[in-house]
């Protein structure tokens, strides 16, 4: 991503790109979500690739779950009634894609930015939930472990550690504190989200 997009930028816009696709129906849904696969296996392929392996049995659940318990027209003749419907096998593709989708996003950040830069910018995105008493620390720093520890081929022990010292020099076991750096939105940031919520309004009237 471009210098100019900060890890809260890209953190607020992923999460536009999701709730976006959650309210996205049909060839629109498709194609947003082939082109957030096809541009996550363009920039960050090992990080796509290991979190659709760790899914895949969650898009096998969604969908024998919809094709399956969805009434409607059933796709072969049976006579104890009970099989997949076409309509349930449609809204299983839905789900799925959505899935993809979002699952496309996650690998996009986790790629594209540090593990620091997106600590801080998670942080700097649900800093306000403060004002409601919510440890946001605990919060971000609880995301950002299951992001790495489903994205990672095979997880080893003491993720925490190498998470909060990844980038710190060995300090002979002594523990490091972290430092997350926050800066102020700023006016190219703000255009970044502007016309991201644009362009995500328009993608969402287009496909309905």
């Amino acid at each position: 991503m471009p210098a100019a997009v900060s890890a809260k930028t890209a953190v607020v816009v992923c999460a536009v790109g999701i709730f976006a696709l959650q309210r996205m129906s049909g060839a629109g849904l498709g194609a947003a979500s082939l082109l957030l696969v096809a541009v996550a296996l363009c920039f960050v392929r090992e990080r796509l690739w290991p979190l659709m392996r760790r899914s895949r049995f969650l898009f096998l659940a969604v969908a024998v779950l919809y094709a399956f318990s969805t009434p409607g027209t059933l796709l072969w003749a049976s006579q104890y009634r009970w099989g997949p419907t076409i309509e349930g096998l449609s809204l299983a593709l839905l789900h799925c894609s959505r899935l993809a989708g979002l699952i496309a996003c996650v690998a996009l950040l986790l790629g594209l930015y540090s593990r620091q830069s997106l600590l801080g910018g998670l942080y700097a995105c649900v800093r306000p939930l403060t004002c409601l008493g919510v440890r946001v620390e605990r919060l971000v720093l609880r995301a950002l472990l299951s992001f790495e520890f489903v994205s990672e081929e095979k997880p080893a022990r003491g993720l925490i550690t190498r998470v909060l010292a990844s980038e710190a020099p060995s300090t002979g076991g002594i523990a490091v504190p972290l430092h997350v750096e926050l800066t102020p939105w700023s006016r190219i940031e703000i255009g970044y989200l502007v016309g991201a919520l644009i362009l995500v309004e328009c993608a969402v009237r287009w496909s309905q």
